[in-house]
């Protein structure tokens, strides 16, 4: 808790404004038998709309729509990447599949490694060379 000096300088500036601090500052008045700044009908309220609950339930409604909106957005990219990585994985499958079968090597044992060198062997040109390669070029070793 803040020494009650630079409390009342901080309140006294009127950094402290909320209904909270000003019953601590009461609360540390009354408990050093000094009286409080401000007395209770003088103390600075805000503006308090007042709602009804009609009102307040239309607000409600509206954030879960919006936070429900956001989640549908969510879960729609989520099942879009899952689809592309499933469609990407059944693409690599297949061309696994050919590729072992050109070299004559069982596709469910071929590994990653194999899979390399076997495109080395069958792309001998300038495909692997240095100038050739793109930026990402540790996919082929």
């Amino acid at each position: 808790m803040l020494p009650l000096c630079r409390f009342n300088l901080l309140f006294n500036q009127r950094y402290l404004k909320s209904q909270n601090f000003l019953f601590v500052h009461s609360l540390a008045h009354n408990q050093q038998n000094i009286p409080p700044r401000f007395s209770t009908g003088d103390e600075p309220t805000k503006k308090k709309e007042n709602y009804t609950s009609v009102q307040r339930e239309k607000e409600r409604r509206e954030r879960i729509n919006q936070i429900s909106d956001a989640m549908n957005l969510y879960i729609k990219s989520i099942n879009e990447q899952e689809q592309f990585i499933k469609d990407e994985m059944v693409g690599f499958e297949r061309g696994k599949r050919h590729l072992a079968n050109i070299m004559g090597v069982d596709p469910e044992t071929m590994t990653q490694k194999q899979i390399n060198t076997s495109i080395k062997y069958l792309f001998p040109s300038g495909l692997f060379s240095f100038k050739n390669t793109s930026c990402d070029a540790t996919l082929f070793t």
